[in-house]
C-alpha cells in the first residue's frame, strides 16, 4: 500500500470514528420528554378547561384545589393561574389528575411565637413546613394574610416532607 493510500485510510477511518462518536453522543429528545420539559414546575397553579384549579407540589405532582373556599386559603386572588390544553395537562401529568392528590381542606398556618409558617396537606396527613418566606412568596406566591395563628400538635408536623 501506497504512503497516500495509508494516509487517505487513516483520515477516512479518523472521519467515521469522529462521526460514530458524534452520533452515539448525540441525544434527541423523544416527544414526551421534550413535553415533560415543558410542564409547568413546583409552585405554578395551572387549569386546563375544565374550571378546576391544581397547584404542582414540591415533589411534582398535581395537586386538585377542589374549591374556591380552599384556593381563598391559600392565595389572595386568581391571578397568576396558567391555563393549558386538555392535552398538555394529560401529557405532563398522564395519571388520573383530578382524583390522585387533592389538597382536601388546605390551609396556611403557623404557631405563636414562631415565624415558620406551614400548609396542612391532608393528603400526607398532617403540616408540611413552608421552607422560607421567598418559597412562600415567590415560588407559590402564598397570600400572608390568609395564615391562621393556632396551636399545632407537634405529632401532626411532618418534618420529612418540607414545602420547598
Amino acid at each position: 500500500m501506497s504512503t497516500v493510500t495509508r494516509r487517505a485510510a487513516t483520515v477516512a477511518t479518523g472521519f467515521l470514528l469522529s462521526l460514530v462518536t458524534a452520533l452515539a453522543t448525540t441525544t434527541t429528545a423523544s416527544p414526551a420528554t421534550a413535553a415533560a420539559a415543558a410542564c409547568p414546575g413546583p409552585g405554578a397553579r395551572v387549569k386546563a378547561t375544565s374550571p378546576s384549579v391544581f397547584l404542582v407540589d414540591p415533589e411534582g405532582f398535581l395537586r386538585h384545589i377542589p374549591n374556591a373556599t380552599v384556593y381563598n386559603r391559600l392565595y389572595a386572588g386568581w391571578s397568576g393561574i396558567t391555563t393549558l390544553t386538555d392535552s398538555a395537562l394529560h401529557s405532563c401529568w398522564p395519571y388520573d389528575y383530578p382524583e390522585q392528590y387533592p389538597l382536601t381542606d388546605a390551609y396556611l398556618v403557623k404557631t405563636s411565637g414562631s415565624s415558620k409558617v406551614y400548609i396542612y396537606d391532608w393528603g400526607r396527613g398532617g403540616y408540611r413546613w413552608i421552607v422560607n418566606a421567598s418559597t412562600f412568596e415567590d415560588k407559590y406566591h402564598f397570600s400572608w394574610a390568609d395564615v391562621r395563628t393556632q396551636v399545632l400538635d407537634p405529632d401532626s408536623l411532618l418534618p420529612s416532607w418540607p414545602w420547598d
